[in-house]
C-alpha cells in the first residue's frame, strides 16, 4: 500500500476470521538507499501485531520514503499449527515496486 504522503506498508486481510490453529503476518521489504534490505512485519514497532484467532488482518508500520531509488516488496504468510508448532502453509507477494 502507498498513500499520498509517500508512506508505504504491507497489509494482509483474510476472508474470514482466523481459527484457533491459524496466524497470519504481513512483511514489507525495503530495497535501496540507506535502509537496503530492511524488513518490517506486523510485529515491528508501529505495526498492529500478527493476526491471531478471531482476527482477520494486520498491518506493518508505515515507512516514509521520498527517495525514487527505493523500492518495496510486500508479502503475506499464513501459518497453521496442527499440534507441532506454527508452520507456514501459504504465502503471496508483490513484485518490487515504488
Amino acid at each position: 500500500m502507498r498513500d499520498s504522503c509517500s508512506q508505504y506498508w504491507a497489509v494482509v486481510v483474510m476472508d474470514e476470521r482466523l481459527p484457533a490453529y491459524a496466524r497470519t503476518n504481513a512483511f514489507l521489504f525495503e530495497y535501496g538507499a540507506s535502509n537496503n534490505r530492511a524488513l518490517y512485519s506486523c510485529n515491528s514497532p508501529g505495526g498492529t501485531r500478527m493476526a491471531v484467532a478471531g482476527q482477520r488482518s494486520c498491518r506493518t508500520p508505515k515507512i516514509k520514503s521520498t527517495d525514487g531509488r527505493v523500492t518495496f516488496v510486500a508479502k503475506a504468510v499464513e501459518f497453521h499449527n496442527y499440534g507441532d508448532g506454527f508452520r507456514p502453509i501459504s504465502e503471496n507477494q508483490t513484485s518490487r515496486t515504488r
